[in-house]
């Protein structure tokens, strides 16, 4: 009977002393945003510039920048005269636009974790694909946040990517919604559209972003009523609707890597109809990429050439999907992601069999995104950025790397994460290579991008809303990631806002279902 008492007062102890610990946590006050960087007017001398477009290479340039623009380009001395400004050494250094990441996910931490890694990884631009509800929510970003970041930043109150386009959650038939939401959120029936759409309004969004597990019959419902709207679909394709069928309801960009694996398979029709959309035994993955229909590819391709569909692979999902890789920690991650969140939607174990036929799905959606460029299928790189195993900033650099392995040139990789997301955004004005006139957005490399993608891993400086970063200052938002990082309130704040959010604690629960079902 003693025992019982002792362990139960040890019990109430340690909840006691556990809820002081998140208590303090999440009221302990955040740090400063980091404040790093150089403002002034700035002189790149001696530059080798990057042009994007045509592919040269433009050497020993020197580039003038006031007030955040590209005021001159010559190889003469433009130097202005009795004007203090920063002066930038460029010899033997390669300069391309700043880099777009157009699939990522952001949170209400971001500022602190993953922000600085887009800066110092050369990212300046984000497109997010995920989103809140009909209210605020305790974790996920809302389309107010990211304005408000887009704001301080022009402002040069905080450092942060500029956000492009807004979303709201992605809608996936209701499974999605929490209970307690309201019933015009569920997006089950397609009579729900209109509703559907006039929500995301209300969000102040202008895209839906689609969930594979949405039905045909909804989708084209809420493609329907988007158009009306002039709102857009982004994401993927439902699972029981067909890629002409994305084609037809003119969906703006499709983010999935494997759209071409499947439906140039032989027998696609009889995955429409399948019932079991989380997983693919074996058997079938080995089929699908035996039994691949190269002239149904090709049509299918030049069908996706003519219409206005962007293709966003985003192989960094499929890669981590199939390749669960546990050793994958770095120290810019949080800890509470490492130890808890990682772990909750971890995959099983592949054994040798399996883990061959997802490595060759791999390979051959790589390879399907050459043969689509070469169909002239209009390509964007994303990434899936601070999702589950991948590192802002550096996962947009894996997704690159892997383009050029599966058959792209350095500078077709370069053109899906400058050029062509500028053109996708309708920011082509402003953004996405470098001219006279333009935004001041740029990264300098100390290594020509052109003859290896591996190059931009390598960077030099950063130049990005009137901001120049250094090398030092550069290694200062790296330094600043790892400690909040490792930072004990910082994690708590994550874990708090995570369980306080009715949308993440849906997403891990399912996450755990989805895991012990493998």
């Amino acid at each position: 009977m003693r025992s019982i008492k002792k362990l139960i007062k040890f019990i109430v102890l340690l909840a006691m002393v556990v809820a002081i610990i998140i208590a303090a946590g999440v009221y302990y006050p955040a740090p400063q945003h980091p404040d790093f960087g150089f403002k002034d007017s700035m002189l790149i001398q001696n530059i080798n510039i990057v042009d994007v477009e045509s592919g040269q290479i433009f050497p020993e340039q020197n580039v003038l920048i006031e007030e955040g623009k590209i005021v001159n380009i010559s190889p003469d001395n433009i130097r202005p005269k009795d004007t203090l400004i920063i002066i930038i050494e460029g010899a033997d250094k390669y300069l391309i636009p700043g880099l777009w990441d157009m699939h990522s996910q952001s949170i209400k931490r971001s500022p602190y974790i993953h922000h600085p890694l887009f800066i110092a990884n050369g990212v300046t631009h984000l497109r997010d694909l995920s989103g809140c509800l009909n209210k605020d929510d305790a974790y996920w970003a809302c389309t107010d946040d990211r304005e408000r970041w887009n704001s301080k930043a022009e402002q040069g109150l905080q450092i942060s990517p500029i956000y492009h386009e807004q979303t709201v959650h992605p809608l996936a038939g209701g499974n999605e919604i929490p209970e307690g939401f309201p019933k015009y959120l569920i997006s089950d029936v397609v009579e729900k559209a209109y509703g559907l759409v006039q929500y995301a309004k209300s969000q102040k969004a202008n895209t839906l972003t689609i969930d594979k597990k949405l039905t045909r019959r909804v989708y084209f419902g809420l493609a329907l009523e988007a158009q009306k709207n002039q709102m857009a679909l982004v994401g993927q394709i439902p699972f029981n609707a067909s890629l002409p069928d994305a084609l037809s309801a003119n969906q703006k960009s499709i983010d999935e890597a494997t759209i071409f694996s499947f439906s140039c398979y032989n027998h696609s029709r009889q995955l429409l109809t399948a019932t079991n959309t989380n997983k693919f035994d074996t058997l079938i993955l080995e089929d699908l990429v035996a039994q691949q229909n190269p002239i149904k590819c090709s049509t299918l391709m030049m069908a996706m050439a003519t219409s206005n569909t962007w293709w966003s692979p985003n192989l960094q999902t499929l890669k981590n999907k199939f390749e669960h890789n546990s050793s994958k920690k770095s120290k810019y991650v949080p800890l509470i992601y490492k130890y808890l969140f990682w772990k909750i939607g971890k995959e099983y174990k592949l054994n040798q069999s399996a883990k061959t036929a997802h490595d060759d799905l791999f390979v051959l959606a790589s390879q399907q995104i050459n043969m689509a460029k070469r169909a002239g299928v209009k390509v964007i790189a994303g990434s899936n950025a601070a999702g589950n195993q991948l590192i802002s900033g550096e996962s947009l650099h894996s997704e690159l790397s892997d383009m050029v392995a599966g058959g792209l040139s350095p500078l077709q990789a370069l053109q899906t994460a400058t050029l062509n997301p500028a053109i996708f955004t309708n920011e082509r004005t402003d953004y996405g290579s470098i001219r006279v006139g333009k935004k001041a957005d740029l990264v300098l490399l100390n290594s020509n991008p052109l003859d290896t993608i591996k190059a931009l891993s390598d960077i030099e400086a950063v130049i990005t809303q009137e901001r120049y970063f250094d090398k030092d200052e550069l290694n200062k938002l790296l330094d600043y990631s790892e400690k909040q990082a490792k930072n004990w309130h910082q994690n708590v704040k994550l874990f708090w806002e995570s369980i306080s959010s009715p949308l993440q604690r849906k997403f891990l629960s399912d996450a755990r279902k989805q895991a012990s079902e493998k």
